[in-house]
């Protein structure tokens, strides 16, 4: 049943931290992008237009602090695949992240990296910073590879050499490399845990349905959903032999159900030492009969996997989900955006996607779409401010798929520009990274603001 009412973060009854406002600058075809997070959050546009690339550079961050910048940057072809290329003195790629939990702590992470000769790079700046509802300020910053000082104020301006009101210092590592992010080497105290533990909590998924309809060897059945899903059948298994779990596979299956008419459930079956998913189908005479994945059509295969990175048992901060919506019929998409509202109760999502059909459903409000398109080849990122909310950002959505590359219509951009960057003005726990200076990564304005 479509929901009567529009849910905001006042529903959520989700008690882990997320994100709240991810500031990205020249990565890959971005030049710059900040963008407010809700609980659900749906970026619209074309083919190209910049969407996956600023999920892309949220999971970077992840990956950077799982497994290294060096790794993070190889599995995207390294830092000259990555950085947008510019004319002249080449840019930093940065990234800003602002983080919230339900005990009142705010935080923000936030660094710059510079290119070297070589595919070298370098961490020309980075910080983080903790404030906590009874604590003090907690964080460190480090400038050209050296600490500056303790923590500050979140929304405090640092300007380079200046000192800093003392806090709880975190120690750093004496010898901490230039080419990786201090982050993942700090021993400090848990609200730096805390953040680190939110920003490697990221699971991005596009499956594939090759994948996903070969038998596998069964799995350890703690290990989440991997971003193809190729090992779907191990985690359903492991869902559908847990008691536990039984609220979710019921549910996972009643929304199956009407993502796909006709699909009974979906269900695990052996086949030597292997394990593949099995399909039951109505037979028309009240009963079901079993035939295996690869007669699934690609659209099931994928909305199954998506509803299944919503509801595994080790479930990520922020699920981000691409095109959940490709191969199916549109009139499917209303059972597929009622499942992302209700996991966005549970947890983080967000959403890319080239089709318009989430744009009909009365459930899910007009502060959630973020409209991407293109101008002189960079990526535009358009979403309502506070002052406006919402006011024409469905119709912006639409003329974004429609007009050619993706590129919004000049007075939609000047419109919604101005409208955003009032909101981006009023919004005091956000200020946009400044790259004004090559290296220098400050909480102060942005003078093109």
């Amino acid at each position: 049943m479509t929901p009567s009412h529009t849910m905001t973060p006042s529903h959520t009854t989700r008690s882990r931290g997320r994100l709240t406002r991810v500031e990205v600058r020249n990565y890959r075809n971005i030049a710059h992008a900040a963008v407010r997070l809700g609980d659900l959050t749906i970026l619209v546009g074309p083919t190209g237009a910049g969407s996956s690339s600023f999920v892309d550079a949220i999971v970077f961050v992840s990956e950077a602090l799982r497994y290294g910048l060096a790794i993070a940057f190889r599995r995207r072809g390294g830092i000259g695949a990555v950085r947008r290329r510019s004319r002249g003195h080449p840019y930093n790629l940065a990234v800003a992240l602002r983080m919230a939990w339900p005990d009142g702590t705010f935080a923000e992470y936030a660094f710059d990296v510079a290119a070297r000769s070589g595919e070298r790079f370098e961490v020309w700046s980075e910080r983080c910073h903790v404030q906590g509802f009874l604590e003090g300020p907690q964080g460190f910053e480090l400038r050209d590879g050296a600490p500056i000082g303790g923590s500050v104020p979140l929304g405090t301006s640092v300007p380079l050499g200046t000192s800093v009101p003392l806090g709880t210092s975190v120690p750093l590592p004496r010898r901490h490399p230039r080419d990786d992010l201090a982050l993942r080497h700090v021993d400090g105290p848990p609200a730096l845990a805390a953040v680190r533990a939110l920003l490697t909590s990221i699971g991005r998924y596009a499956p594939d349905p090759v994948r996903m309809r070969e038998p596998v060897l069964p799995g350890d059945p703690r290990e989440p959903l991997r971003p193809d899903a190729g090992n779907a059948a191990s985690v359903l298994a492991a869902m559908l032999g847990d008691s536990a779990q039984a609220v979710r596979s019921l549910t996972l299956r009643s929304t199956l159900a009407r993502v796909a008419p006709g699909i009974v459930a979906l269900d695990v079956a052996s086949f030597g030492a292997r394990e593949a998913l099995i399909a039951h189908h109505h037979d028309g005479v009240g009963g079901t009969w079993p035939f295996d994945a690869a007669s699934l059509p690609d659209g099931v295969l994928r909305a199954f996997a998506h509803l299944l990175a919503l509801h595994q048992a080790r479930l990520p901060a922020v699920v981000a989900l691409e095109e959940p919506e490709s191969g199916l019929h549109p009139g499917a998409t209303g059972a597929l955006a009622d499942a992302l509202l209700e996991a966005s109760q549970r947890t983080q999502v967000l959403v890319t996607t080239h089709a318009s059909a989430f744009l009909a459903h009365p459930g899910i409000g007009d502060d959630t779409f973020v409209v991407v398109g293109a101008r002189q080849r960079s990526a535009m990122f358009e979403q309502p401010g506070f002052d406006q909310p919402g006011r024409g950002v469905r119709e912006l959505a639409r003329a974004a798929l429609t007009l050619p590359s993706g590129a919004l219509a000049p007075l939609a951009i000047d419109q919604a520009g101005a409208q955003t960057e009032r909101a981006q003005g009023a919004d005091s726990g956000s200020r946009p990274v400044s790259t004004a200076a090559p290296g220098r990564l400050d909480l102060a304005d942005d003078p093109q603001s």
